[in-house]
């Protein structure tokens, strides 16, 4: 009878510690959410982006990249159409013709120097601002809490288990 008391304690207790068994033992909880790895958090970084936010990120990624290229690509352009206005200036003073092509040129290489800088930060403050936040909603949804605990209930292969994180 003491035989048959203990074997049926012994099949409770291990019936009862296989029922946190998820697979695999690991010190890290597995949680089911996008961009989570072994350390349970992972940055916010171009492929999280697209994966949560989708279109809204590729537009916000989009609109920083191309003001980048206007800030930069813009003025360049603009000072060589400068130079060059500057250039046929002189060269028309030394066969001492009168031809305001270089005026205009120069004008036109000023309006385009501005123009992109002006619209290239416009772009790239707006696409910062959309990224911005989402992060920071990244942040609030998936980030760890330092100080935060949890009480989780749920079923297991082997019945049901609760969780206590903290």
């Amino acid at each position: 009878m003491k035989r048959l008391i203990l074997l049926l304690v012994a099949l409770t207790v291990s019936v009862n510690l296989s029922a946190q068994y998820n697979g695999y033992y690991s010190p890290y909880p597995q949680e089911p959410y996008p961009g989570y790895y072994a350390y349970g958090y992972v940055p916010f970084d171009y492929e999280t982006g697209l994966m949560i936010y989708g279109s809204r990120y590729r537009k916000a990624a989009s609109q920083t990249y191309w003001g980048l290229a206007a800030m930069t690509f813009g003025p360049a352009t603009g000072i060589a159409m400068a130079v060059f206005g500057y250039g046929e200036n002189e060269s028309n003073e030394m066969m001492g013709e009168s031809g305001g092509g270089g005026n205009a040129m120069i004008a036109l290489g000023a309006i385009v120097t501005v123009a992109s800088i002006w619209g290239g930060i416009h772009l790239w403050r707006s696409g910062h601002k959309e990224i911005d936040a989402m992060m920071d909603d990244y942040n609030a949804r998936y980030a760890p809490k330092p100080y935060g605990s949890s009480l989780k209930a749920g079923a297991t292969r082997s019945g049901v288990g609760l969780a206590l994180n903290f």
